[in-house]
C-alpha cells in the first residue's frame, strides 16, 4: 500500500435498499488442526498459518494475487461501510434539518402572533386617544357656546 488513504468521496444519494451488500461467507476452521508451519509452541495456529496449511504449497506469484484479492475484498466492504454511514448520516442530517425547520417554523408564527396582538394594542390605544381629543373638542365647543349665549343675556340684560 502507499500510506495514503483513498479520498472520501462525496456520494449521490442513493436509498439504502438500492445499494448492493455482499457478505462472503467462509467455512469454520477446526481449532485442533496440527500446524505445519510451527507455530510457536503448540499453541493454536494463527489464521496465516492456517491458510499456509490448507492451501498446502503455494506459488508466491498465486499468493500474492490471492492476497491482492483478499485486499480488494477488504478495500470494497471498507467503502461500501463509508458509503452507509454517510447514507446514515444524511438521513439524520435531513431529519435534523426539519426538526430545525418546523422550529423555525413555529417560532416565526408566534413572533407575527406577537407583532399582530402588540399592533392591535397600539391601534386600540390610538382608537382612545382619538376619542378623548374628540370628546375634549366637543367639550370645549360647549364651553363656548355657553359661555358666547352668557354673553347674550348679559348683554340683553343691560
Amino acid at each position: 500500500m502507499s500510506g495514503r488513504e483513498p479520498s472520501l468521496e462525496i456520494l449521490p444519494r442513493t436509498p439504502l435498499h438500492s445499494i448492493p451488500v455482499a457478505v462472503e461467507v467462509k467455512p469454520v476452521l477446526p481449532g485442533a488442526m496440527p500446524s505445519s508451519m510451527g507455530g510457536g509452541g503448540g499453541g493454536s495456529p494463527s489464521p496465516v498459518e492456517l491458510r499456509g496449511a490448507l492451501a498446502g504449497p503455494m506459488d508466491p506469484a498465486l499468493r500474492e494475487q490471492q492476497l491482492q484479492q483478499e485486499l480488494l475484498v477488504l478495500k470494497q466492504q471498507q467503502q461500501l461501510q463509508k458509503q452507509l454511514l454517510f447514507a446514515e448520516f444524511q438521513k439524520q442530517h435531513d431529519h435534523l434539518t426539519r426538526q430545525h425547520e418546523v422550529q423555525l417554523q413555529k417560532h416565526l408564527k408566534q413572533q407575527q402572533e406577537m407583532l399582530a396582538a402588540k399592533r392591535q394594542q397600539e391601534l386600540e390605544q390610538q382608537r382612545q386617544r382619538e376619542q378623548q381629543r374628540q370628546e375634549e373638542l366637543e367639550k370645549q365647543r360647549l364651553e363656548q357656546q355657553l359661555l358666547i349665549l352668557r354673553n347674550k343675556e348679559k348683554s340683553k340684560e343691560s
